[in-house]
């Protein structure tokens, strides 16, 4: 675009690198105008064609409010002259929320006003993982708390059914609910396969979600004792579920 010259070469291997190069420029009398190359374009999801000045309203009203303390003191350390950074969360149209790593500095050159450049990288991945690690450390806390206590834990996300298992032993290390993507899928039938006959209408009454939700409604945590029959013995067992 017209506010950003560089090389056809330097565009290839920066985008190839996920990297995008833009410039703001602040002139006064003037609204903000934000040129950028294809690469970060890309990142944001907008038309090759869009206007300096919508570009600068895009990217600025897309960063997510509980960054703009941030963003601002971004600006201003670059436009002080210092190299300044900023990671932050950024609403795409048709990602969600991903999240964006900019590197930038004044341009002391530019004369008609200030005139900001730098780079961006898409670095949601990253962060996506890292807050995925904090999650598993936090369930691993309180998994080991609880250890001493239960056979086994699962931590079920119900917008999907998606599951962590921790701490099979015991009788219960012969479930085999993560054969299954779906906990509620695969929980039943492993339990079915071993709870005695007498007790498994309600036990499969406990673990369908539907109702298993419903109880938890009401109260923070339900619990139901039942038997397994292995190996010719009964064993007792207990179920709850929490919030």
């Amino acid at each position: 675009m017209d506010g950003l010259e560089t090389s056809d070469l330097t565009h290839a291997i920066l985008s190839s690198a996920g990297v995008g190069l833009w410039s703001i420029e602040l002139d006064s009398g003037k609204s903000p105008r934000m040129y950028a190359d294809k690469a970060f374009l890309q990142m944001l999801g907008l038309s090759d064609n869009i206007p300096a000045e919508d570009l600068y309203n895009a990217w600025c009203n897309n960063i997510d409010l509980s960054y703009y303390e941030a963003f601002a003191e971004y600006i201003d350390q670059m436009t002080r002259g210092e190299m300044s950074e900023l990671e932050y969360a950024w609403n795409h149209q048709s990602r969600g929320v991903i999240f964006l790593q900019n590197h930038g500095k004044r341009n002391d050159e530019y004369k008609r006003g200030v005139r900001l450049e730098g780079c961006c990288t898409d670095v949601t991945e990253q962060i996506e993982f890292k807050m995925h690690l904090r999650e598993l450390d936090q369930y691993s806390d309180i998994a080991n708390t609880l250890g001493d206590g239960f056979d086994n834990i699962y931590y079920v996300d119900i917008n999907n059914n998606s599951f962590i298992e921790f701490n099979a032993r015991g009788v219960v290390k012969t479930l085999d609910a993560k054969a299954y993507d779906d906990f509620f899928v695969g929980f039943e039938q492993a339990l079915e396969k071993l709870v005695y006959k007498e007790d498994w209408e309600s036990v499969k009454d406990f673990v369908d979600k539907e109702k298993l939700l419903h109880g938890l409604e009401k109260d923070r945590s339900v619990s139901l004792t039942f038997r397994f029959f292995i190996e010719d013995r009964q064993v007792y067992y207990r179920l709850k579920a929490s919030r």
